[in-house]
């Protein structure tokens, strides 16, 4: 485990402190309104150790179709569906006496250019050159639709949750799922961690309920080279896959972080309020006690 995670772990506990006695300060720096996670803008390089403009590369994804009916695909389904590069980037910044906050965070697909991996969008890849082509254009459009549901539910100066809707391979079948993301900054440091863990939607009104996938505890900057299964039932007679042919075998690889009842249940709420994020808080401190070791 990297010292920058192991800091930020170390972290938790006095900022849930921190939270707690900031609850009198009523809506400053809190946002409890569900809304579209930012996109990162188009143009950015990344894949990098680092990335201009953001402290804190998060995710580079690399899909694969690695499982299932392999048979069904065809080269050119295969060529796109490894395309783009799904990005998660944070930053964090320093401000005065609240020491260092999470400024914001984002999530866009890159696409190789030139030797680079730079994001695009549907209105920008023809001028950066990535020169998609009609199926590549369908594609991609598809997979920038799939980032609209992806939402900031909850944020605070010095975190943020994110859920982003994941077929997720459960039984040999795809299930719809969340894929929840608790994102915190270390005031002191500025250091940063993230915490990845799925969840069941009952139906309206109900909170979610958590998965049998372990949650994980990212690694800084973590490239994955995402595991993807091929249903062949959701292929049409042309060999177009529909938008659930593909599932994701499992969570980000990071470190275990086994849940209590208790924390299971802080980090399943639908919608959030200031008691739930420090509860959340709180809840994740005692969890990750155990799990970091002396820096």
């Amino acid at each position: 485990m990297r010292n920058s995670t192991v800091r930020a772990l170390l972290a938790l506990p006095a900022l849930a402190l921190y939270a707690s006695s900031c609850l009198a300060q009523g809506g400053a720096g809190w946002d409890f309104q569900p809304r579209p996670l930012t996109r990162i803008p188009s143009g950015v390089v990344v894949g990098g150790d680092t990335v201009q403009g953001w402290s804190n590369p998060i995710l580079f994804v690399r899909g694969q179709l690695t499982s299932g009916d392999l048979s069904v695909v065809n080269s050119t389904v295969t060529r796109y569906a490894e395309l783009f590069n799904l990005i998660l980037l944070a930053n964090v910044v320093q401000q005065g006496d609240d020491g260092y906050v999470l400024e914001k965070a984002a999530i866009g697909f890159s696409t190789s250019i030139g030797g680079r991996n730079v994001v695009i969008t549907s209105d920008t890849h023809r001028q950066l050159g990535a020169n998609l082509g009609f199926i590549g254009g369908s594609v991609f459009s598809g997979n920038e639709a799939a980032l609209k549901d992806t939402q900031q539910t909850a944020r605070y100066r010095y975190g943020m949750v994110i859920d982003a809707p994941t077929l997720l391979l459960r039984d040999g079948k795809h299930v719809l799922t969340t894929a929840r993301y608790f994102i915190w900054v270390s005031r002191r440091t500025g250091d940063l961690g993230v915490l990845v863990w799925a969840m069941d939607d009952p139906g309206p009104g109900a909170d979610f309920r958590l998965i049998d996938a372990t949650p994980q505890l990212l690694p800084p900057n973590l490239h994955e080279n995402r595991r993807m299964h091929v249903d062949g039932g959701q292929f049409n007679m042309l060999g177009i896959p529909s938008a659930t042919a593909f599932a994701v075998e499992s969570l980000p690889p990071g470190t275990d972080v086994p849940f209590s009842p208790e924390l299971a249940k802080a980090a399943c709420v639908r919608t959030f309020d200031q008691q739930k994020y420090v509860a959340l808080l709180t809840q994740v401190a005692k969890a990750v006690a155990q799990t970091a070791p002396a820096p």
